[in-house]
Parts: structure tokens; C-alpha cells; sequence
């Protein structure tokens, strides 16, 4: 009948709108993965990063307290020196 012939004519379109919808839904969480990724690939990157200047600054506040004792001591030799 006229009726169940209007009413498949709207299940189609019904149908083909949720398809589209589920297609650009499925192809935004791709995009949203690959985005996640692309984050933990930063993140993976910037913790190294991270982490190697905060063990050159170890390093180098090692490297700076070490030269400030040979400094004081050369202070202290001269003194004596001076002082004799």
C-alpha cells in the first residue's frame, strides 16, 4: 500500500542518515586515536628530555660544588701564603 511504501521511503533515509552518522562518528574516533598517539609519542619524547636535563643538572651542580671547594681551598693556601 501507498502507506508502508511511504513509511519503507522513510526507514531508507532513516537508515542511510545513521550510516553517515556512524561512518563520520567511526572516522573521528580514528582521527581522536591517532591524535592519542601522537600525544603519547610527545609525551614519551619530552619525559627523556625531561630526564636527561635533570641529570645534567645533577651533574653540573656536582661539577659546580667540586669547583667551589678547589676555589676555597686555593682561598685558604693564598692566606696562608700571605699570612707567612
Amino acid at each position: 500500500s501507498q502507506k508502508m511504501e511511504t513509511r519503507m521511503k522513510d526507514l531508507d533515509g532513516e537508515l542511510s542518515t545513521t550510516i553517515k552518522q556512524y561512518e563520520e562518528a567511526k572516522a573521528n574516533s580514528q582521527k581522536m586515536e591517532k591524535r592519542v598517539k601522537d600525544l603519547e609519542g610527545e609525551l614519551s619524547t619530552t619525559r627523556k628530555q625531561y630526564d636527561e636535563a635533570k641529570a645534567n643538572a645533577i651533574t653540573m651542580g656536582a661539577k659546580l660544588n667540586q669547583a667551589e671547594k678547589e676555589l676555597q681551598a686555593l682561598r685558604n693556601q693564598h692566606t696562608d701564603t700571605v699570612a707567612q
